[in-house]
């Protein structure tokens, strides 16, 4: 037999050979295929762009064309034309659905590329914005184990919107924190020591650890409990609400016709434009009914039908059943939220707030770790970094977590928030079990616990410096001892700087302090926690307890640090003229102190009582920068007469707010006349 005969023969038994295993594994592997979600759109759409069309058409040579998609993409962005290669990107991800990293990819372009490229504040958040929908939207529901996907959405959460990074990242909390309020509505009031629920769930922790002689209980245990109990049930709420409009109808006969007059006659379908309109109206009425503020609003965002149909008495029933029904569809059509998911969030890190970008960041981390993990054939380091997210999150909420935010000024601060001080310990427990579980699944050994705790130990050992130096500027020196020693005698601190760090855990708790600020007085965080911690302890124990000689000290070492920040950090940016990208405190000083004292008085810290006393002992100059904040706070939460009792309205505040007006004019003797007034 010739050579060339023979090499056709066996070129021909292993062709049918090949032949013969496609046939068989053909059905399997299409199968897996469709179980996984795997494959190349095969059909065009009506409302697809003319590229999808001619990718469908071109068959196996779709993968040139794709490549060819990404270089016009590219192009496009480069020469500015960002909605023409928006729907590039489009055409892009509806021919490579199954593809995560053209997702992410595209996401990046919007988010990150394409927003920092245009010249305002609002261009940017829309473009922002527009790459979490095409995550949160688009790519997870196409590729719902994907973590990859998950972190993406996750960080650009806590990176864009909550860091400080972006020019207009001030701009984006807002935005962020406007749009939930609507969705959910505000959250509950902060539990006080002296409330039913504080009380039941106290004496049921006493019992618990009684039983189990572990000693005390502690009533902000027993608060922290009921805070997360609170948010728990609005989301419970929102959860058993009908999850069809013929439910509704069935509930409340009346509702059919609501809806359509609401559809017909104003023109409000049952969206978050209803929701807007609803959570505005709250809080006008809480502001001009309960404290008789004349608040308004102005005729571009009133929808005046709107009101007229929706407050008719005859449809109050039907309200009431259609708004969690609104809710529970915009949460879970519209974002794509899973209420029971966010119920059991809430209830493992701490009392969630859904205004806060770190509480999104935290719950798409989780989830995509969570839904990765039902597949075998991830990466590990893709969990690990997720999972690192989820840290992350924790550390912006125990930062920044006690979030103040109005509908009606769009006035936007935030605290830190004890908390979530002990959900990081929880996190590293979670992170822990899923790193043993992920090392089952890969057919490993169980990852040395020792090795899992150093790559994120540099993370949680500068998480128990900041909470530390936050309960010892609070005055709360046996928590800030507390967590010192557990930082002291943590096992799992890096090698790379253990000297350097046993060091300086060997000095006093106050010497510790002080050099822990020094080192990083240019962070945001700390600069934040110093003042408030330091005016905090002014308010309290110099006003409340009679020591002036405190309250001058920390007074003016809280304007000290201040004006470090405001003269390191205070930039000015083109996009937000509103802001700077690192103002997480108040520019004027006199503004900071009365935040201050508005949130311990509106957030309970102190009770009526002491703020009355409080109200009564400060500087007329303070009483009257805090007077119109403290009014807008308590709005709702006591009458007109008793709030004129604690906190009467101090003198000279129509002088006051003149001044205060001639100040957004921005000329110098403004200022000056205003500082002068202020130091009475």
């Amino acid at each position: 037999m010739k050579h060339d005969t023979r090499i056709r023969l066996i070129a021909s038994v292993v062709l049918a050979a090949c032949v013969t295993v496609s046939t068989v594994l053909t059905p399997a592997l299409s199968a897996e295929a469709g179980r996984a979600q795997l494959g190349y759109a095969d059909r065009f759409e009506e409302s697809d762009p003319p590229e999808v069309a001619l990718g469908v058409a071109m068959g196996a040579f779709r993968g040139l064309f794709v490549n060819m998609l990404w270089f016009r993409a590219q192009q496009l962005k480069d020469e500015g034309k960002f909605f023409e290669a928006i729907e590039v990107a489009r055409a892009i991800t509806r021919l490579q659905p199954r593809f995560p990293r053209v997702w992410i990819f595209h996401a990046w372009n919007l988010a990150y590329n394409i927003s920092v490229a245009t010249n305002t504040a609002e261009e940017r958040w829309d473009w922002v914005n527009a790459g979490i929908r095409l995550l949160r939207d688009e790519g997870i529901p196409r590729n719902p184990n994907d973590t990859l996907l998950h972190k993406e959405l996750a960080w650009i959460f806590v990176h864009k919107i909550q860091g400080f990074t972006d020019d207009a990242n001030q701009f984006y909390k807002r935005r962020l924190a406007e749009e939930w309020t609507y969705i959910i509505g505000p959250p509950p009031d902060r539990p006080q020591p002296d409330d039913a629920d504080v009380q039941a769930i106290y004496a049921r922790i006493g019992a618990e650890r009684a039983a189990a002689g572990a000693g005390e209980a502690s009533i902000s245990d027993a608060i922290r409990q009921a805070a997360i109990e609170r948010r728990v049930d609005i989301l419970r709420q929102i959860a058993s609400a009908p999850s069809t409009l013929d439910e509704v109808y069935d509930a409340a006969p009346a509702a059919r016709d609501l809806v359509r007059r609401l559809r017909d006659e104003a023109g409000v379908d049952l969206s978050i434009d209803f929701l807007r309109l609803v959570e505005t109206q709250r809080e006008l009425y809480r502001m001009r009914n309960a404290m008789g503020i004349p608040v308004g609003l102005n005729a571009t965002e009133r929808n005046e039908r709107f009101e007229e149909i929706f407050y008719d008495p005859q449809f109050t029933e039907a309200g009431r059943a259609l708004l969690p029904y609104v809710r529970k569809r915009v949460l879970t059509r519209d974002y794509h939220m899973e209420i029971e998911r966010m119920v059991r969030y809430t209830r493992q890190f701490g009392p969630l707030d859904w205004r806060h970008p770190a509480s999104h960041s935290l719950y798409w981390a989780s989830r995509g770790v969570e839904e990765g993990l039902r597949r075998r054939n991830i990466a590990d380091f893709n969990m690990i970094n997720t999972d690192r997210v989820v840290m992350q999150s924790v550390q912006e909420l125990f930062r920044w977590g006690d979030l103040k935010y109005s509908l009606l000024t769009d006035s936007y601060v935030a605290f830190r928030n004890f908390d979530f001080v002990d959900a990081y310990t929880t996190a590293m427990d979670i992170v822990d079990k899923r790193a043993e579980l992920r090392a089952e699944m890969l057919g490993m050994d169980a990852e040395d616990p020792d090795r899992h705790f150093r790559l994120l130990s540099e993370g949680y050992a500068n998480f128990l410096r900041d909470v530390v130096r936050n309960y010892y500027r609070t005055g709360d020196l046996a928590k800030a001892n507390e967590y010192y020693e557990l930082l002291r005698t943590w096992p799992y601190l890096n090698i790379n700087r253990k000297d350097d760090l046993i060091r300086e855990l060997s000095e006093p708790l106050d010497v510790f302090v002080t050099i822990d600020f020094e080192e990083r007085i240019v962070s945001p965080e700390v600069a934040q926690s110093e003042v408030v911690g330091a005016l905090q302890d002014a308010i309290i124990r110099g006003i409340l307890g009679n020591d002036r000689r405190v309250y001058q000290g920390q007074v003016q070492y809280a304007a000290d640090v201040h004006a470090y920040y405001m003269n390191e950090q205070n930039r000015r940016t083109i996009v937000d003229a509103q802001s700077n990208r690192m103002q997480f405190l108040e520019p004027r000083f006199a503004d900071q102190v009365a935040v201050v004292l508005v949130n311990l008085i509106a957030g309970g810290a102190l009770g009526p009582e002491q703020g009355a006393y409080v109200w009564r002992r400060i500087p007329l100059g303070l009483a009257q920068v805090s007077y119109d904040r403290l009014v807008e706070a308590l709005a709702g939460t006591m009458s007109r007469e008793q709030f004129a009792i604690f906190y009467p309205e101090p003198p000279g505040m129509e002088e006051y707010r003149a001044m205060r007006g001639q100040l957004d004019q921005g000329t110098d003797a403004a200022r000056q006349r205003l500082l002068n007034f202020e130091r009475q």
